[in-house]
């Protein structure tokens, strides 16, 4: 399971918005650049506020692995495979009508990504209605405090 921890910044309906560092992992992922942040250290997720957290909680987050081995090889390896099956059927039906086969393998791998890429997006839309395969607040951290602020000196008025 990948767990992280963040603070909650915003609470907005049944939402909270919680900023949390980069780790480590980020630095090797494709998609790094995909995730909303300000800066290159904090990155923003938003997500059901189940436990209730309140601006400043440190709260804990997770998502099981399984969940996140699924969605890599939906979302990188099927359209390859549609692609690759579409080129082929496109392809076979060339030879068996006695076309040429090079642009209807073409043609069929073009129209295979592309039914490919509607069918992750309608797939995403009804994962989204489900709740399926989003990142969940696991707890709030307690005995921690909320909000790192780094402590300044009292001045000196001599």
């Amino acid at each position: 399971m990948a767990i992280e921890q963040g603070v909650v910044e915003q609470v907005s309906d049944a939402q909270a918005h919680i900023r949390m560092q980069r780790s480590p992992a980020c630095a090797s992922c494709g998609s790094r650049h995909m995730c909303y942040s300000d800066s290159n250290e904090d990155l923003l997720v938003e997500i059901g506020n189940t436990l209730k957290a309140k601006v400043g909680d440190r709260v804990e987050i997770s998502m099981p692995t399984g969940s996140l081995l699924r969605l890599s090889v939906l979302v990188y390896c099927g359209p390859i495979l549609a692609m690759i099956a579409g080129a082929y059927v496109g392809q076979t039906w060339a030879e068996a009508l006695g076309a040429e086969p090079t642009p209807a393998s073409i043609l069929g791998g073009v129209v295979a990504l592309t039914a490919a890429f509607i069918g992750l997006k309608r797939y995403d839309r009804a994962a989204k209605a489900k709740g399926r395969f989003l990142p969940r607040m696991t707890r709030i951290l307690p005995g921690q405090p909320a909000i790192d602020c780094p402590v300044t000196p009292p001045a000196d008025n001599r």
